[in-house]
């Protein structure tokens, strides 16, 4: 392994333990060798921080889950518009 190539790996792992998907990470974050644990929330909704903790909890404790799933969230509202086939 050469400096650059150890440079885009670290690139490439410098992830948060939950990540926010948007528009400009989403195709990053979907090839990066684990398939997207999604939570959809709506920023304006009390019930969506339940959620996002909820996913930050597994995200740190569930071991059989932590190299299986990289852990996200998506901004329902803005992005309902949107059709996933």
């Amino acid at each position: 392994m050469n400096s650059p190539d150890l440079l885009e790996w670290v690139k490439l792992q410098n992830v948060a333990l939950v990540t926010e998907v948007t528009g400009q990470n989403f195709r990053t974050l979907s090839q990066m060798g684990r398939q997207l644990l999604m939570g959809i929330v709506d920023p304006e909704d009390d019930q969506s921080q339940k959620l996002k903790d909820a996913i930050k909890h597994n995200a740190k404790e569930n071991k059989e889950f932590k190299d299986v799933y990289r852990f996200t969230t998506m901004d329902g509202k803005k992005w309902s518009k949107v059709q996933v086939s």
